[in-house]
């Protein structure tokens, strides 16, 4: 009886062995994932295609620029610790009296006049806007 029940044993762990193997040889043949991978890539693509589509009619929207220079003297009226505030504030009221809109400043004329400080903001600067029809959007001249 030894034998017998040595030789079972011995094929129940070839059948296990054998199992594994098939598995392991069934899931390399799948081809069921890379069907997916290539409808993604597709909407991808028709995404990527719909942006360009879209910054091209924002490109044909009618731009106007407008340049100008305006003077902040008024801002160093203020006191010291409010200066560059003050003249964030003439900025824009200077702006809507030339562009008959509220304009946004950018983030770089934002920049440019707190470079020094907000004790020093500049005198002077030199302005160009974008006017859309819905917006306008004020950015440094340089």
């Amino acid at each position: 009886m030894p034998k017998v029940e040595e030789k079972n044993k011995e094929q129940k762990v070839e059948n296990k062995v054998e199992k594994k193997k098939k598995g392991k040889e069934e899931e390399k043949t799948e081809p069921a994932k890379t069907p997916k991978k290539k409808e993604t890539e597709e909407k991808k693509e028709s995404k990527a295609e719909a942006k360009k589509k879209e910054v091209g009619k924002k490109e044909k929207e009618k731009k106007e620029e407008k340049l100008v220079s305006i003077s902040l003297k008024e801002a160093w009226k203020a006191p010291r610790t409010k200066r560059a505030r003050a003249a964030v504030k003439i900025l824009k009221k200077e702006l809507k009296k030339h562009i008959k809109k509220d304009v946004a400043i950018s983030t770089e004329l934002n920049m440019k006049i707190w470079e020094h400080g907000i004790q020093k903001p500049p005198r002077r600067l030199r302005i160009r806007v974008e006017i859309t029809k819905d917006k306008a959007i004020a950015y440094p001249m340089e």
